[in-house]
């Protein structure tokens, strides 16, 4: 492929960029050519100058989402759209950082959240911490996810929100009271229909 980069770009006047993850495609060199070719050499003959762009924050990152979805607009339409767009976006940021989610997962999450927003009345309330919580659940640990949309017993509540203690920083006021929240509500929830089955909107 490079090769034929530089073919057709080989003008006089021209210059071309390549945006590259060099890792990636140092391997994809080597799996071409074999393990001993010099992938140093090799790129050196396609790239001249090389320029290390910084890490993207998740912050920016989500916000940059944020933006491109839209979200304000539709937070605009709720009452208490101002605290909960705030509230949502600092959720998920400390979530993403928590389980180390790629800027792919991180979007992938996004289209999740934007679907479930736009798919609930204005008039319904939304708990954005919760939201968060289940988006980035149901795509670190799919699993746990799957026992939401079944009926659950008092100790699979207590095995699930025991496994968020351990990986979520109590010493953080929001997970400790998201945490707390998410076994009262799902507590509650088996109270009310114990043989039930739920259904969920993200499934």
């Amino acid at each position: 492929m490079l090769e034929r980069i530089k073919q057709i770009f080989s003008i006089e006047g021209i210059v071309f960029i390549l945006g590259i993850d060099r890792t990636q495609l140092e391997q994809a060199v080597k799996a071409a050519h074999g393990d001993g070719i010099d992938t140093d050499g090799y790129l050196r003959r396609f790239v001249h100058f090389n320029v290390n762009l910084p890490e993207p924050t998740v912050e920016k990152y989500c916000k940059f989402l944020f933006e491109r979805f839209k979200l304000q607009e539709v937070f605009s339409k709720r009452r208490t759209g101002p605290e909960e767009s705030e509230s949502l976006m600092r959720a998920f940021v400390s979530l993403a950082k928590t389980y180390h989610f790629s800027l792919r997962v991180i979007e992938q999450c996004f289209t999740k959240i934007n679907l479930v927003l736009r798919t609930t009345p204005t008039s319904e309330r939304i708990f954005p911490f919760l939201l968060a919580l289940l988006v980035a659940i149901k795509t670190e640990k799919p699993a746990s996810y799957d026992l939401l949309l079944d009926s659950l017993s008092a100790a699979q509540v207590n095995t699930l929100t025991g496994a968020l203690k351990q990986e979520l920083d109590l010493n953080d006021r929001l997970y400790k009271w998201a945490v707390a929240n998410s076994k009262r509500i799902l507590s509650a929830a088996i109270s009310k229909t114990p043989n039930s089955r739920t259904s969920h909107s993200m499934r």
